[in-house]
Parts: structure tokens; sequence; C-alpha cells
């Protein structure tokens, strides 16, 4: 077989198994790239789009380790590619058991091939404040969101950010004028309320911190948009008094009786 044919068929694999992956069967498209990439005498070029994206795939299906496998091998191919520095980050940042300085590392290193991604500058933003590095993360978040304050990711990772730095409440400044340039009000909602609910944990644990000795700390939250929402003490405890508190029966549903025929 001439290195054409090969070349020919690996290439329409793989635009194949990009397809499948957008169809949502990842494993089927992660088989067929895997056994296009055992081939030899692939080009540079197939060799390091098949790398990377069954990279993607297996980052899509949380596996992580496979994940970093491929890009580690897409960048042998291409090293100044920063896609893959980026994924590769990403394969840590999300992994549990991945690490948090490898993660800022890639990003870096990415962030300095492609310097106008906000995307990039975002995650590498997160990443140092789970490395402790509060105030540099904290300043890569804003220059991501002053970069694409429309892009969801970028969002997501403000929020992450700055609730992982314990400062909620200066991250709704920042949702306000993503509404108000055309974020979907569902995207914008779903942030807002992790925002309101990170808010009322930490003051719940001030609250612990300044009566250590209540007992009365309820050990789930209940955030509710009443302004009528008061506390009173009983036994020397904290109890609710909103509406959402109340107690309610429950009725058993009635059984249904079929009537008997004749």
């Amino acid at each position: 077989m001439s290195r054409t044919l090969i070349f020919s068929f690996a290439d329409s694999a793989i635009a194949s198994a990009r397809v499948l992956f957008h169809l949502g069967r990842t494993s089927e498209a992660l088989h067929r790239l895997q056994a296009v990439l055992q081939q030899k005498n692939l080009s540079l070029e197939t060799a390091f789009a098949g790398h990377r994206l069954a990279g993607e795939i297996a980052l899509d299906a949380e596996r992580y380790a496979l994940a970093r496998k491929h890009f580690r091998r897409a960048l042998r191919l291409s090293p100044g590619d920063a896609e893959s520095y980026f994924h590769l980050g990403l394969a840590q940042q999300q992994d549990p058991l991945g690490s948090d300085y490898r993660a800022a590392r890639c990003f870096r290193k990415a962030l300095s091939l492609a310097a106008d991604r906000a995307d990039i500058q975002a995650a590498y933003g997160l990443a140092l404040i789970r490395c402790r590095k509060v105030a540099a993360g904290l300043k890569n978040l804003r220059h991501a969101f002053e970069k694409a304050p429309q892009q969801i990711f970028v969002l997501e990772r403000l929020v992450d950010g700055f609730i992982e730095a314990r400062r909620p409440e200066q991250c709704r400044p920042f949702l306000t004028q993503a509404r108000f340039l055309g974020v979907a009000r569902t995207v914008i909602e779903q942030l807002q309320a992790r925002l309101q609910f990170e808010e009322a944990r930490i003051q719940q644990q001030k609250q612990k911190r300044r009566f250590p000795e209540s007992g009365g700390i309820l050990p789930f939250l209940r955030v509710t948009a009443e302004s009528t929402t008061v506390t009173g003490t009983s036994h020397g405890g904290v109890v609710r008094r909103d509406s959402a508190s109340w107690a309610c029966p429950h009725f058993g549903l009635p059984r249904q009786h079929r009537a008997e025929p004749g």
C-alpha cells in the first residue's frame, strides 16, 4: 500500500472520529483513533492531529490519564502548540488526583504561546489560586474577563476562583456586567446562585465561630429571598422562623381502586 493511500485512510478515519465525537459517541471515536494511531508511516501532521483529538475525547470522557498521555505525545510532535498545552493543563486541573502546580505550568506555557486567549488566562488564574497565589490568580481572572466578558468558560472560572479565594461578593459586579452584555439569563442565574450559596455558607461559619456553644446551626443551608426571615432562640439554640422552614404535614396518596366489571 502506498504512503498516499495510508495518509488518505488515516485522515478520513480521523475526520470520521471527529464526527462521532460531536455526535456524542465518544467510545467509538476513541477506539477508531487508537486503531489509526497504531499504524506506522503516519505523517507528523496526521499523527499530531490524531493524538490531540484523542486527548480531547479522553478529556471529555473524564479519562484524564489517557488524555494526558495523548497530549504529551502531541506536544512531542509539535512543541509549540498552545492548544495542547492548554488541554494538558485542563487534564491536570479537572482530575481529582491531578496536580494544580503542573496545571499552572501548562497554562503559563500555553499563555506565553497565545497571549490573547482569555480561556487560557482564566484557567491559569484559577490554577494560581489553588496554588495559594491568590492575588496573582485574581489578577489573571480579571484580565481574562476584560478580554472575553461574554465567554461562559471564563465566567465559570471567574466564579470558581472568587469562591475558592473566599471572596464571592467581589464577583457579583462581573456577572452584572456580563448579563448587560447579553450572556444568557439562565447562565447568569446559575452562577449567581452559586455565589449566594457560598456567601450563606461563609456567614454560617462566621456565626458558628461567634457562638460556638449555641449548638443551633443547621447542618444544611436554605437560601431564601424573603426579607422577613428572622431567627429566635429556643433552649439556647437558633431556630429558623422563615416560612420555608415551617413544618408541613405529609399526606399519603389515596389508593386508587379499579371498578370491578359488572
